[in-house]
């Protein structure tokens, strides 16, 4: 049964040339019995520089070079290569290599794939070549991997010196930063080609080209020294990075002949060249790209760690990722206790930062939830300033980050900034005060002095000008109270041992606490680390408190106890803790909201400045002072910080 599924007119003439376009071979389609070329594609247009109409008019002998007589000499049995050559436009012949397959028995159709005899020649090259470079991964892997752009291209070119033997190769490379070109890597001697070609040259070589001893041609300083150094040819081959020229490879050789298929060898050398120079491109960006991520993770985590504000990371599953030390601080939690919980097991009890967390989700900030409580570990609530914002990139929301700011230390530090503009204040005025007073009380003084001397037999008198001299000292007294409680103390820390230094305030007591009844012990921790202060004023803080117990205790006797110990409530913050105890009839409770404060004393020979100078000195030294009173007793819990490391 005769096979007409390719006799025509099954398809056109377009659509049979539609159907070569798909080839990526030239190819025709030719009726054997008419010699009549039916269609081509467009690689047969390319090649043979005729039109589609051309040829499709052309007799098949006239492209094959055959007499009108003959017969195109095809064997039409698939897969046979035959060897032909043919004429192109200009009557240029061509070489090729062809394969006639018949679409039928009994058709008289038969279709041609051919390309010109120097591509398959190529083609077997290459891939000999690529055979031959795969026996040689060492260099090549070793430029890849090796760090320095020099050495890396000169085992590029070690990679394929097989492939140009009796020749020397070099590599040119420019720089953006500087004109010309230089020579980075050679095979062979280091005088044969130039070190540095500049622009002037540096056109004749952005295409191809080539020079042959003997050939007139350009004379660049390349030419020049391939002369000198007696070379017959050589051959420059550029190098392109995403359509960039950025320089060539030169190969020039001794022998009298140019090196077979030069420019098929270079076309192996030149991508091994650009794969290394793009690789050495990647590994520099990559390292300083590593150099500059560094050095910004450096400014990020000094400024993690140094920033006033508490900063938490949150995943989008709402787990903490991290928390810096001022969090830890202000929520009193370590790091490695919060990390990885929930949100929700942190802050309590906060309704409203749960919206605030879902609209961080979808990309919206809240700078400021409003006035909020936070609870801290221990339980306590303080007034927090609570902002969420979101972590996006490519609008992509990766996380949350939520600042707090405790506002109670803010108001602390308002409150104290009040205090001592106040303190101020009260010091110009205490100063004037004193100064008019000072010198009349002086000369009343005086004037007892003498008064007490005319009336010696008068013992009524002198009771009364005894009372008035002692009313004198009490008023003295009271302006130094005063004038110490107003002025702005200047204070020189150094390094103390609070455990010696109340030893000696205590041996220096001994004496009096023993004529009023009073025993005393103090217990001191082990190992208990120095405080920062300065000795003079913390020596007045023990001795206020000190005599403030045996006043409380001098009628009927008691025990003052002191104990020293070692308190952290947050790893950042260590204290000293002096608790000062005694047995007298406590302070009622009324009277302990208002025990620091200026001139409230329950002693009618008091001033009221001691305790509320206490709290001066100690506020000063960054410390806290706080009392637990009952019925039969008080004690006066004191905390100061331990000396810092950086402290000097």
């Amino acid at each position: 049964m005769a096979n007409t599924f390719f006799s025509r007119p099954v398809f056109s003439d377009q659509e049979f040339s539609e159907l070569l376009n798909t080839i990526d071979k030239a190819a025709l389609l030719i009726d054997k019995n008419e010699h009549r070329i039916l269609a081509v594609n467009r690689q047969t247009i390319e090649l043979t520089s005729y039109t589609r109409s051309e040829l499709e008019s052309m007799d098949s002998r006239d492209l094959f070079g055959l007499d009108k007589g003959e017969s195109p000499s095809f064997n039409y049995l698939d897969k046979h290569l035959i060897h032909k050559e043919i004429i192109a436009r200009y009557n240029q012949r061509i070489a090729i290599s062809a394969l006639a397959k018949s679409l039928g028995l009994d058709s008289s159709l038969v279709l041609i794939l051919f390309e010109k005899e120097e591509t398959l020649t190529q083609r077997q090259f290459k891939q000999e070549g690529l055979a031959k470079l795969l026996t040689y991964p060492k260099h090549i892997t070793k430029a890849l991997l090796n760090e320095d752009p020099n050495e890396s291209l000169g085992l590029a070119l070690e990679s394929v010196q097989d492939y140009f033997p009796n020749c020397e190769l070099a590599i040119y490379i420019g720089n953006a930063k500087q004109p010309g070109i230089k020579k980075i890597a050679y095979n062979g001697k280091d005088s044969t080609f130039p070190l540095e070609i500049f622009p002037p040259d540096l056109n004749h070589f952005l295409k191809p080209s080539q020079w042959l001893k003997g050939q007139r041609s350009v004379s660049t300083l390349l030419h020049q020294r391939a002369r000198t150094a007696g070379l017959q040819f050589f051959t420059a081959t550029p190098i392109n990075e995403e359509q960039s020229w950025i320089g060539f490879v030169v190969v020039g050789g001794y022998d009298g002949t140019l090196l077979e298929n030069i420019q098929l060898r270079l076309n192996i050398l030149v991508p091994i060249v650009s794969v290394v120079i793009q690789n050495n491109i990647t590994r520099t960006n990559l390292r300083n790209r590593m150099a500059e991520n560094l050095q910004e993770l450096g400014v990020w985590q000094v400024a993690w760690d140094t920033i006033k504000d508490g900063v938490i990371t949150v995943t989008t599953d709402s787990t903490i990722v991290r928390i810096n030390p001022a969090a830890e601080l202000t929520l009193g939690y370590a790091s490695s206790e919060i990390e990885g919980q929930p949100l929700e097991n942190v802050f309590i009890g906060t309704d409203r930062l749960v919206p605030a967390i879902n609209k961080a989700f979808d990309g919206t900030s809240t700078p400021n939830l409003g006035a909020i409580n936070l609870h801290r570990r221990d339980g306590s609530t303080f007034p927090a300033h609570v902002s969420v914002h979101p972590v996006a990139k490519n609008g992509i929301v990766s996380g949350i980050l939520l600042i707090l700011r405790d506002k109670s230390e803010r108001e602390q530090i308002r409150l104290r900034t009040q205090q001592l503009e106040q303190q101020a204040l009260l010091g110009e005025v205490t100063s004037v005060f004193a100064h008019e007073v000072r010198n009349p009380i002086n000369n009343i003084s005086m004037g007892l002095q003498l008064l007490e001397q005319t009336i010696i037999d008068d013992k009524k008198n002198q009771e009364r000008v005894t009372g008035m001299q002692e009313d004198c000292r009490r008023l003295t007294g009271l302006m130094e109270s005063v004038l110490t409680f107003s002025r702005t103390g200047t204070y020189h820390f150094n390094s103390i041992q609070v455990d010696q230094l109340i030893d000696r305030l205590l041996n220096r007591w001994r004496p009096r606490l023993k004529r009023v009844n009073i025993n005393y012990h103090s217990k001191t921790a082990d190992n208990l680390p120095p405080i920062w202060g300065d000795q003079r004023s913390l020596e007045q803080v023990f001795t206020n408190i000190i005599s403030n117990a045996v006043n409380a205790m001098k009628v009927s006797g008691g025990t003052l106890a002191i104990k020293l110990s070692h308190k952290s409530s947050h790893p950042s913050k260590p204290v000293i803790q002096i608790d000062i105890s005694d047995t007298g009839p406590g302070i009622p409770e009324n009277d302990q909201q208002r025990i620091f404060d200026p001139f409230f004393t329950t002693n009618p020979d008091g001033t009221g400045l001691g305790l509320a100078i206490t709290k001066q000195i100690i506020t000063a030294h960054r410390g806290n002072i706080t009392l637990t009173s009952f019925p039969g007793g008080t004690v006066f819990h004191i905390q100061l910080p331990i000396k810092p490391d950086t402290e000097e």
